[in-house]
C-alpha cells in the first residue's frame, strides 16, 4: 500500500509541474495575458474592429467614424481629454475644433470606446462629434474651417496607432487620427510616430484635423462623468 500510495504522489507531482511549466509558457505566448502594461502605463487605445459603423457610413456617403477601444487601468483616478486639433496652410487654430473630457470611474479599471463621427451635410455643411460610452460634444460645424469641398482635391482618412495600439502614459499626448485635404497630390506612408514626419504632413497639405488624446492621473476621490 505505501509504494502505491508514494507511487500516486510522484505521479501528482509530475502533473502540478507539467501544469505549472504549461502555465508560464501559454503566459508567455499572451494566451492568457493579451497585453502586459508596464508600471507607467495608465491606458491602452487600440482601433475597435467589433464595430461596421465606419463601413456602413462609407458605403451611404453619410460621413467618416473613427471608433477607438480604450482600456484605463486606474479609471478610478483617471482623466480622458481627446480633441481635434485644426490647420490651415500649415497654420494650427489658437483653439481645438472640438474637444471632450470625462473620467474618474467609480471603478479601478474600464473598458470602453471613445471616437470622432464626421457627418457630410448638404451645402458643405458638414459636422463633427466626439463621443464616449458616457459622455459626448458636439455636433460642431466645421464648413468654414474646410471650406469647399468641391475645389479641395483629394481627401483621406486613416488611423494612426499602428496594428498593435498605443500605450500611454499619464499625461503623454498622443495622435490617434488624422484628416486631410490638399489641392496636390496626397502621401500616405508617414511615421506618425515621428513629429517630423507629422509637421512635414501638416505643411504638406491645404487642410489638417488630428485627432489627439491625454489621459491624466489625479488624486481625488470625486468621481465626475
Amino acid at each position: 500500500m505505501k509504494m502505491v500510495e508514494g507511487f500516486i504522489r510522484i505521479k501528482l507531482s509530475v502533473l502540478l509541474a507539467m501544469i505549472t511549466l504549461l502555465s508560464g509558457m501559454l503566459s508567455s505566448c499572451g494566451l492568457f495575458n493579451e497585453h502586459t502594461a508596464d508600471k507607467d502605463e495608465i491606458a491602452v487605445i487600440d482601433v475597435d474592429k467589433s464595430h461596421d459603423h465606419a463601413a456602413t457610413f462609407k458605403a451611404l456617403w453619410i460621413g467618416k467614424v473613427g471608433t477607438y477601444s480604450l482600456k484605463l487601468h486606474r479609471a478610478d483616478r483617471s482623466w480622458v481629454d481627446i480633441w481635434v486639433e485644426g490647420y490651415k496652410k500649415g497654420k494650427k487654430l489658437e483653439q481645438p475644433l472640438l474637444a471632450l473630457s470625462y473620467g474618474r470611474y467609480p471603478h479601478e479599471t474600464y473598458d470602453g470606446k471613445v471616437g470622432l463621427v464626421w457627418i457630410y451635410g448638404a451645402n458643405n455643411k458638414d459636422m463633427i462629434k466626439l463621443y464616449s460610452e458616457s459622455s459626448s460634444v458636439g455636433m460642431v460645424a466645421i464648413d468654414q474651417f474646410i471650406g469647399d469641398k468641391s475645389e479641395a482635391g483629394r481627401t483621406g482618412w486613416e488611423y494612426t496607432l499602428g496594428e498593435d495600439g498605443l500605450s500611454l502614459k499619464p499625461g503623454e499626448t498622443a495622435l490617434i487620427g488624422s484628416f486631410r485635404m490638399n489641392k496636390g497630390s496626397l502621401r500616405t506612408g508617414y511615421d506618425w510616430n515621428d513629429p517630423e514626419a507629422v509637421q512635414e504632413m501638416i505643411q504638406s497639405n491645404d487642410t489638417v484635423m488630428l485627432l489627439k488624446i491625454k489621459v491624466r492621473e489625479e488624486k481625488s476621490n470625486t468621481h465626475h462623468r
